[in-house]
């Protein structure tokens, strides 16, 4: 997204080095006004946003443009199509959006990326433990806002942003005043200073993100919906530590919690068709009658680890490849069902009918020739 520099009432391209705290504040506000625009609320009436930085040569106030400014952009030049072939594709608890702009007078497409976080974040963009309902959304919309501010001509842009700063649609966001508290896990984590305490915030941050791979693991073997698993990491957090959220845990708690939840992935695998259902409790375990499960045609005790990976894998390629035709997740785990019968533990055999059906759903489609920019979109997925 490009930024601008607010000087004497002038809005001029910026082009020096931007902070990352900078960045963050305008990308939370546009994060606030994408929410209260899905969720059916009234647009915000600001349509960009400023924050103060400081430089080598003094004190600047740098400009970013939010989505609905570039909406409003595209509506005030009149020649700018979204099109409508977007893509989104999640990767290591992020969402990664894709969208085309069109220069209609031009005959000028480029693509415009987005990045959201799978879960909610602190004002330091941290991830926590808490999902964000509304990331997919958030990806997609980043993506176009920045294909409509990649295709508009820069002139235009500039002075259409000064008509919105002489409306008064400047949106100024103010710097923290004080040192944001840090987490009780931090607290206890980081008892030096400068070096050491950066370095005790790495490693925590560290674990985190490892913790929460492991659970999204834990979470399709189960076949949790985003609600199911929230609900049953607090759960979790709450037996083994008694805490109930990620951000109180220290190091070696989420450690430890890595290690039951492995537990508890071997066990439910285990398990099989019958016998019992572990628990998950660090301290003591609590078995119950496992449900009685449909069989599994193609599974059997002696089924290798690197087959069970293999399953794993096949799963996660047949998601993507309903998700390139344009299914969004709710729809891919529909699909799936529908098409196998099931709601999880889909063996070989069901993942060859899903196969089926994609290359069926490929066929209806007509094929369209591939652009650069198609190629772009392509190559970024493929680095992310």
């Amino acid at each position: 997204m490009p930024y601008y520099e607010e000087k004497d009432g002038q809005v001029i391209p910026y082009s020096g080095e931007i902070p990352q705290e900078a960045i963050f504040a305008i990308e939370r506000a546009d994060d606030d006004a994408i929410i209260q625009t899905f969720s059916g609320g009234f647009a915000q009436e600001h349509l960009m946003y400023s924050y103060p930085i400081t430089t080598k040569v003094g004190k600047k106030m740098i400009v970013g443009i939010g989505v609905q400014g570039a909406n409003e952009i595209a509506k005030l030049l009149g020649n700018i199509e979204v099109l409508p072939d977007v893509r989104v594709q999640e990767k290591d608890n992020y969402f990664y959006g894709v969208v085309r702009a069109k220069d209609i007078i031009r005959n000028v497409t480029l693509a415009g990326f987005g990045r959201q976080s799978i879960f909610i974040q602190t004002e330091g963009m941290q991830p926590t433990d808490r999902n964000d309902e509304h990331a997919y959304v958030k990806a997609l919309t980043k993506g176009q806002r920045n294909a409509i501010l990649a295709i508009s001509p820069q002139e235009a842009v500039v002075k259409i942003v000064q008509q919105f700063m002489e409306q008064k649609k400047l949106g100024r966001l103010a710097p923290p005043n004080t040192k944001l508290p840090t987490s009780t896990a931090e607290q206890k984590q980081d008892t030096g200073k400068g070096k050491g305490k950066k370095e005790g915030t790495d490693e925590l941050n560290k674990a985190k993100a490892a913790f929460m791979m492991k659970w999204s693991s834990f979470k399709s073997l189960m076949g949790w919906n985003e609600e199911k698993s929230e609900n049953m990491r607090k759960e979790f957090l709450t037996k083994n530590f008694k805490k109930a959220s990620l951000t109180e845990l220290t190091k070696e708690e989420m450690i430890k919690g890595i290690d039951v939840i492995e537990a508890s992935i071997t066990a439910n695998q285990q398990s099989g068709e019958g016998g019992t259902q572990t628990r998950w409790n660090a301290g003591e375990k609590t078995e119950e009658p496992a449900a009685v499960k449909e069989p599994k045609a193609e599974t059997t005790p002696e089924k290798t680890k690197h087959e069970e990976l293999a399953n794993v894998d096949e799963k996660r390629k047949v998601a993507q490849a309903l998700s390139v035709i344009g299914y969004d997740r709710d729809k891919i785990r529909a699909t799936i069902h529908e098409v196998t019968g099931k709601q999880k533990d889909w063996t070989d055999s069901d993942l060859k009918k899903v196969w089926d059906f994609i290359d069926k759903e490929k066929a209806e489609k007509p094929k369209e020739e591939k652009t650069k920019d198609d190629q772009a979109a392509e190559d970024f997925l493929k680095g992310v």
